[in-house]
């Protein structure tokens, strides 16, 4: 087979040129003109339109003169990944490059070959069918993807960010940070690809975190929003050196002679058994049946000689039996998750599942176009928690987005199970195919005994559905900026 076939009926006059070289190199050049080509197999092709800042611009020229024969469909991603009708289109499909989740949207076309047309600025993946590259020139670009804060601070705490940058070649660039009064300009040069840079600051009170990038061919901004976590509160009678000291650590403490009506999660004591009387060691007893907390020092007449080892002889305690709760965290991955969003959703789950209790039952469904379980509903053991660690970890955010088969997956899985309360906690930006039936489904859950509860991720997030969707579900609705999103889970 040849690309230009009119070619070859040029041959004949090669072999009428004079000289066995010469005829030899005017047939070589027809040969070469006509493009020779191994045989396509027949089937669909689909050609990837990298959008990322860096490759938009040379997409745009090549996709000028791309002419592809057969069957062919377009899919245009960066960020995300999302199908059009002409090569020519140019949708807003964020900063970042994945051609992971630009293959899984391909996969489900099931093409013959694959074309991509990128500057290669990526993490590769494996494709799901034979790649044929058309390698572009990236344009200097410079972009901030991000900021990556601890996910619990604590008021007092210094803490440290990380402003994520996107380079497509070495520059000298300069950071500015700002958190309320605290502000740092950092001027260093950066290396082609994606680096950070760190800026640490007293967090005492919410602030709004900007970062402003400028470099010799661009500029960008970040703006987000940090608080500390709510503090422990602690109550301490009669050891002052000790609520000096857990005050600096940053717990909320309060100091008293007797046991106030209400009790703290966490008690210590100082004082004797004798002091506090029969009537507050049977609510410190009841408080530790119930699962608070209970620290004795070591003053003179506390543990020691406080006459404590008479007071508790039915030590251990054993705390009331409960019926535990069962809740499952259904977890976003789709290509529109793909970067921040996915890293504070799964630092989320890890703190849900650590405040999780032995007798609760947890589960995790992970969906984008698909719903699958990466934690099926169990107890929330040692064994489970780790199971849930090292998968959390593998997630990757990739593909569409189909909410309902996911509600309708998690409420059959709890509608079973011998607990209270039962809950669904969706955790998305909002960006769903088939929102109606999603809708239904959490009404559905709802019927069923099951609140859905919407945490809504992201400054694009879909909020007028995820309010419709609690409301459906008889939960509650909550937002979440990226860098409270832990908080806000557990």
């Amino acid at each position: 087979m040849f690309q230009h076939p009119w070619v070859l009926f040029l041959l004949p006059l090669a072999l009428l040129a004079r000289g066995g070289l010469r005829k030899l190199a005017v047939f070589l050049l027809l040969l070469a003109a006509a493009g020779p080509a191994p045989p396509l197999a027949p089937g669909l092709t689909v050609v990837l339109l990298d959008q990322s800042p860096s490759a938009r611009e040379a997409t745009r020229k090549a996709a000028r003169a791309l002419e592809v024969e057969g069957p062919v469909r377009y899919l245009a991603f960066a960020e995300r990944a999302a199908w059009v009708k002409s090569p020519h289109a140019q949708p807003p499909l964020g900063e970042a490059t994945d051609l992971a989740a630009a293959f899984e949207a391909a996969r489900a076309a099931r093409p013959a070959r694959i074309l991509l047309l990128s500057d290669g600025l990526f993490t590769p993946a494996p494709p799901p069918a034979p790649v044929y590259a058309y390698p572009l020139k990236p344009s200097p670009h410079a972009a901030l993807l991000g900021v990556v804060a601890p996910p619990l601070p604590t008021a007092g705490e210094t803490v440290e960010v990380r402003a994520r940058v996107l380079l497509t070649r070495p520059t000298e660039a300069t950071l500015r940070f700002r958190a309320g009064k605290a502000s740092r300009e950092v001027k260093r040069r950066l290396p082609a690809g994606t680096s950070s840079v760190g800026f640490r600051f007293v967090l005492e009170d919410p602030v709004e975190l900007r970062v402003e990038l400028e470099t010799p061919f661009g500029r960008d901004a970040y703006t987000t929003h940090l608080a500390p976590a709510g503090r422990m509160e602690v109550l301490v009678i009669g050891d002052p050196a000790a609520a000096r000291y857990l005050e600096a650590q940053g717990l909320a403490v309060k100091t008293a002679r007797r046991l106030p009506p209400r009790l703290p999660r966490v008690v210590v004591i100082g004082a004797s058994a004798e002091a506090l009387g029969p009537l507050a060691l049977d609510r410190l007893k009841n408080h530790l049946a119930e699962g608070g907390g209970l620290l004795f020092t070591a003053t003179p007449e506390g543990l020691f000689f406080g006459g404590w080892h008479r007071a508790f002889e039915d030590l251990p305690l054993r705390p009331k039996p409960t019926k535990g709760a069962a809740f499952v965290l259904v977890l976003d991955v789709s290509g529109s998750m793909a970067g921040e969003k996915l890293a504070r959703a799964v630092e989320g789950a890890r703190t849900a599942l650590e405040a999780a209790r032995e007798e609760d039952t947890v589960g995790i469904l992970v969906f984008n176009e698909r719903a699958r379980w990466l934690l099926p509903p169990a107890p929330a053991s040692y064994h489970q928690r780790r199971l849930a660690e090292e998968r959390l970890n593998a997630l990757r955010a990739v593909g569409g987005t189909r909410l309902a088969p996911a509600l309708a997956a998690a409420r059959e899985a709890l509608i079973s199970l011998d607990a209270a309360p039962k809950a669904v906690l969706v955790v998305t930006d909002g960006e769903t195919a088939g929102k109606e039936a999603a809708l239904a489904e959490a009404e559905a859950a709802a019927r069923a005994g099951v609140q859905v509860h919407a945490l809504a991720l992201g400054a694009d997030a879909d909020r007028a559905f995820l309010q419709r969707l609690a409301e459906q579900g008889q939960g509650r609705y909550a937002e979440a900026d990226p860098a409270a999103l832990a908080r806000a889970i557990a």
